[in-house]
């Protein structure tokens, strides 16, 4: 099955047959949560920080005053919906999501490589077999995402990108576990 855009990643879910739960790490305003809940998800987990870091690059970066209304306003877009937010860094919040319980893994948080790759290899357990992990900013030379990609899949899956047509040109990228 072929994709073209992130928003159509739901389209793999129901192709593989995967469970309809989900999990978004570097949420943000909840743009892209807006999508996924398209998706007729069962559950949406949602990890993000919400909170300055004034060394990362990025969003994290921006006043803490960005954060608060974008949780805010996660919470509004996410309203009626079986989503669980869970504020904070990713790697303390791994424990709130069983093994093997996942049908997609959405990784956009830490663009370092090593936050990067932290965040791919403590997530992967929570797919199911055949499940998909998937993220942004493949593309992007500012970031060391495309780099934790490749060293992550290195000799255990392939990699499968897709340019964006948009300012930025991004990209993003998924694996089929």
């Amino acid at each position: 099955m072929q994709i073209h855009t992130r928003t159509e990643l739901g389209k793999l879910i129901d192709h593989f047959k995967l469970p309809r739960i989900a999990l978004e790490i570097g949420v943000a305003e909840g743009k892209f949560t807006e999508q996924m809940l398209k998706w007729n998800l069962e559950k949406l987990y949602l990890i993000d920080i919400w909170q300055q870091i004034t060394e990362q690059k990025g969003d994290a970066s921006h006043p803490q005053s960005w954060h608060d209304n974008n949780l805010k306003e996660v919470k509004e877009r996410t309203e009626g919906h079986n989503v669980v937010i869970l504020k904070g860094m990713s790697a303390f919040l791994t424990d709130h999501i069983p093994n093997n319980s996942l049908g997609l893994v959405y990784v956009d948080a830490d663009h370092s490589y090593q936050g990067a790759l932290a965040d791919l290899e403590r997530f992967l357990p929570k797919l199911v077999k055949g499940g998909i992990m998937a993220g942004h900013d493949y593309l992007s030379p500012d970031y060391g995402v495309e780099r934790a990609v490749n060293d992550f899949a290195k000799g255990r899956f392939e990699i499968n990108t897709i340019p964006e047509e948009d300012v930025y040109n991004a990209g993003f990228w998924f694996i089929k576990k």
